[in-house]
């Protein structure tokens, strides 16, 4: 296709559709640069082209050329279009730099429904690390009252960073005032069986997670979540084989739900088939939790070298995983 679409360039360099297909084709291939060229190529012809424009700054973002990038955002404000995706974007550019005042004006231009509550996130997480969670929760109520349409993905979002700031009694209160009004909601059912979760009330995951169940019984994150605690904090390892197996035939690609198919497997002492499960999660999805995972079985399975390989790289991306620190300590596992 790259090779048919540079052809036709060559014969229509005036074509502006080829060309925008062409640079489309090129990121596709992770040819990044040469897609960069060919966006400035279009604005340049075509400067007042918002969705060209736009285009070309997520291009420069991606080649982490910050600088170009917010030059194609403030032009998109300058056209008095897409200012919402622009003002998010010159917001991230000034929150990765480390300028938090300039970062929380551009959000606050973004209107709270735009990029799909990204802004107001931001905004949240940043009150919440820089002023406190009071601030945080206050700055989302008034989000609320200005729009009742958004207390439920607002009160998700509070409970999201509720958690990540360890705040577990906050989190749970704030999803159990979202259930009296919405007891049915199968989001802030699986949040606050999350919750619980972490605050090891297994009895609230459970009945939560079937709740969601008896409303949706295809839900394959609910299957999987609860098969994967039911094998990893019980022994009811049959039970949760069945219900992680249900979760596999709806998405037999999610390597989430291959990782927990792979971990009961090892429960149930059947290693060389966990092996291959989690080996093909770790392929897909080399996040810290499946390397936990795959190392166990690989160090029980006699394979200690690779265990520490697997284990190191993890613990080199996710240095304060938790998880990872505490199955390495269970087998006395030390890197200097």
């Amino acid at each position: 296709a790259i090779e048919a679409l540079a052809e036709s360039l060559v014969r229509f360099p005036s074509e502006a559709a080829i060309r925008q297909q062409y640079a489309r084709i090129l990121i596709d291939a992770e040819r990044v640069e040469e897609a960069a060229d060919q966006f400035e190529m279009l604005v340049r012809n075509d400067p007042h082209n918002a969705d060209l424009v736009y285009s070309l700054g997520l291009v420069f973002m991606e080649l982490e050329r910050q600088e170009d990038a917010a030059t194609q955002f403030e032009r998109l404000l300058q056209l008095g279009n897409r200012t919402d995706e622009a003002n998010y974007h010159l917001g991230t550019i000034e929150e990765d730099q480390g300028n938090v005042a300039e970062a929380l004006a551009y959000y606050a231009r973004v209107s709270p429904e735009g990029i799909n509550l990204g802004a107001p996130a931001r905004v949240a997480r940043l009150k919440a690390e820089y002023e406190g969670i009071d601030a945080m929760r206050s700055y989302l109520e008034t989000l609320r009252s200005r729009d009742p349409d958004l207390k439920t993905p607002l009160d998700l979002l509070e409970v999201e960073i509720l958690m990540e700031r360890k705040a577990l009694d906050e989190a749970l209160r704030t999803v159990n005032t979202g259930l009296k009004q919405n007891p049915d909601d199968i989001n802030l059912l699986y949040a606050r069986a999350m919750v619980a979760e972490k605050r090891g009330n297994l009895d609230l995951l459970e009945s939560d997670l079937k709740h969601i169940l008896e409303l949706d019984p295809d839900n394959a994150a609910a299957l999987n979540a609860l098969g994967y605690t039911l094998a990893d904090r019980t022994d009811r390892y049959q039970e949760a084989f069945d219900l992680i197996s249900r979760a596999m035939a709806l998405k037999p690609d999610d390597p989430a739900i291959t990782d927990s198919l792979g971990w009961v497997q090892y429960r149930l002492g059947n290693y060389e088939e966990a092996l291959r499960l989690l080996r093909r999660a770790f392929d897909q999805f080399p996040d810290h939790e499946v390397a936990a995972h795959l190392g166990e079985v690989l160090w029980v399975t006699g394979n200690e070298p690779e265990a520490r390989r697997v284990w190191l790289e993890a613990l080199q991306r996710t240095p304060d995983s938790e998880l990872l620190q505490r199955v390495m300590r269970r087998f006395q596992v030390h890197f200097d």
